[in-house]
């Protein structure tokens, strides 16, 4: 399930995916996922914020890898409650690159 692409910086992608497949959401948990690629530089740093408060528990980010192109790509995940996602609470994550940031919210309600 797809719902946030956004371009920033130098051609940096930001990809924000909901739960996926559908019936990922009859578990207790889900998943969130935030996709950075074709950043420019190595230094990336993601965070997450569930209503506008920061979070680190169930947070995983990997190691920022270099691309045969020599850009660089990174993931993040957020575990959250299944419940949370149906309630259409806002989640977000925050991607930083050098001086250079951008913030992207994901809700239940903007996801197809």
């Amino acid at each position: 399930m797809k719902c946030v692409t956004v371009v920033f910086g130098q051609g940096t992608k930001l990809i924000v995916t909901g739960p996926s497949p559908p019936e990922a959401l009859k578990e207790s948990q889900a998943t969130l996922v935030c996709l950075a690629e074709d950043i420019s530089v190595a230094l990336v740093h993601v965070s997450w914020t569930v209503n506008g408060r920061s979070v680190t528990d169930g947070v995983w980010s990997s190691a920022t890898e270099k691309q045969q192109d020599k850009t660089f790509k990174m993931s993040s995940s957020l575990t959250i409650d299944s419940s949370d996602w149906t309630d259409n609470v806002d989640f977000s994550c925050q991607v930083s690159v050098g001086s250079k940031f951008t913030k992207k919210s994901i809700k239940n309600s903007q996801c197809y």
